[in-house]
């Protein structure tokens, strides 16, 4: 069975991404580090905004009640770990904030990404990525695009990204 995850959020200015790492079995015994995660969702800065606008930010709205992420839909079923997380950039240098959980997928067979897919944490970011340099530009207009940091988001080829408030 496929379905959502709920990130919780408490800053305003900053994207909003999600990644996954397949634990091959129990995640408790899991080791994380390395090159094992894929992002599966992200968002950022609406198109025609600036940094500094805070109503510009990401595709939804979110609160301190969190975001749910639509688990890919063609995932290989098995046990995994999924890392919401909000990269802070009002502050200089940007602020990370991840969560993490374990859950389930179920179903029939299903995918795995490649390993051209998967970024290690730390390392998956660095300071001088354009959407973590910009860190600490709120005090001047600010452009108005915006690159988010980390790999590309991978669907699964099937895969759908549906966000609910």
């Amino acid at each position: 069975m496929h379905g959502t995850s709920r990130g919780v959020g408490f800053h305003t200015h900053g994207p909003l991404v999600a990644y996954m790492a397949d634990c091959k079995g129990p995640c408790d015994v899991f080791d994380a580090s390395g090159e094992v995660w894929f992002k599966i969702f992200e968002t950022g800065l609406l198109p025609g905004w600036t940094v500094v606008d805070v109503d510009g930010w990401n595709q939804f709205p979110y609160t301190y009640d969190g975001w749910n992420v639509t688990i890919p839909q063609n995932l290989k079923p098995g046990h995994y770990l999924i890392r919401h997380e909000i990269i802070y950039i009002e502050n200089d240098p940007a602020q990370f904030y991840p969560y993490c959980a374990q859950l389930t997928v179920t179903g029939a067979e299903g995918k795995s990404p490649e390993k051209k897919d998967l970024v290690s944490f730390p390392g998956a970011y660095s300071l001088a990525d354009p959407g973590i340099a910009i860190a600490g530009s709120f005090f001047a207009p600010g452009p108005t695009n915006y690159t988010i940091p980390g790999p590309r988001v991978w669907t699964g080829e099937e895969a759908h990204a549906t966000i609910s408030p």
